[in-house]
């Protein structure tokens, strides 16, 4: 008896070593968010990854912040309340974390801060400031974002740089800035040179136009899917035939009646054409 229990107490304590507890691993560092960060966002947002860095915690925490803001704004109006969006708007709290991420050259957070950066126009007293700084700060960004942005935050960056020609960048400048893009990464070539032709044929002046018809040509040439290659050559044609002043495309159509109506019918008549659809 004594020997049967001698060998129970020892193979128990086999099997508590056997079973000891393993120490939980350490957390990555992703989520060692900062006391600032957590305090802004409320905690960490439903359905936070160990796998989401600094900057994606940011704008998944943001978002939640946005939703609920509108949910706010709808039941106000519900109860025939006013409520003002641009008080309530949460992003400033959010700015200067994204911009502690992005003096770090974080790519989501560099990319949230030039997507983010205000158009410089002058206010309503007709006074110009001109703003060197935060021109100088984007500028730089944008730079820093060209540098290390792949795929679809390239085309993103990029459409940036575009949207920003006239205001905080100059449309050569902004050109420049897409080409650096393009020779970064051919694979977005295509879908860059169509956002600066879409954004040349938007002038009023023929040499801007006439630029958007060759990048229009030159993203062609560059894409590969059949798609996007057949709305390319809409907008081209759109660019081409389609403006003030023209002649008319040939258009040809049948009426509720099942007859053939062709606009040459009524050429050297004043003509309204109505284009609806459901899309």
């Amino acid at each position: 008896m004594k020997l049967t229990a001698v060998l129970m107490v020892a193979a128990l304590a086999a099997g508590l070593v056997a079973q000891e507890p393993v120490k939980p691993a350490a957390q990555p560092a992703t989520l060692a968010r900062p006391a600032a960060m957590l305090r802004v966002a409320g905690g960490a947002p439903a359905g936070d990854a160990a796998e989401l860095t600094e900057a994606q915690f940011l704008l998944r925490a943001l978002a939640k912040a946005q939703r609920e803001m509108f949910a706010r704004s709808d039941a106000a109006r519900a109860r025939g309340e006013s409520f003002n969006e641009m008080t309530e708007d949460p992003t400033p709290r959010y700015r200067p974390l994204f911009r502690a991420l992005a003096d770090k050259n974080d790519v989501d957070a560099l990319l949230w801060c030039v997507q983010h950066t205000s158009p410089v126009r002058p206010d309503r007293s007709g006074e110009v400031d001109d703003h060197a700084a935060a021109r100088a700060a984007f500028r730089k960004d944008l730079a820093a974002l060209l540098e290390r942005a792949k795929d679809r935050q390239l085309v993103s960056a990029a459409s940036v740089a575009i949207g920003h020609g006239g205001e905080t960048l100059t449309a050569a400048e902004a050109e420049q800035y897409c080409e650096a893009a393009i020779a970064k990464d051919a694979a977005a070539a295509a879908t860059i040179v169509t956002i600066l032709a879409e954004r040349m044929m938007d002038e009023s002046d023929d040499a801007s136009r006439t630029k958007a018809t060759a990048l229009f040509e030159r993203a062609l040439a560059l894409e590969t899917d059949a798609a996007r290659k057949q709305r390319i050559s809409g907008r081209l044609f759109a660019l081409n035939n389609l403006r003030v002043g023209m002649k008319a495309p040939a258009l040809s159509g049948t009426d509720l009646e099942g007859k053939t109506v062709s606009l040459a019918d009524y050429k050297g008549r004043v003509t309204f054409l109505e284009f609806w659809g459901f899309w």
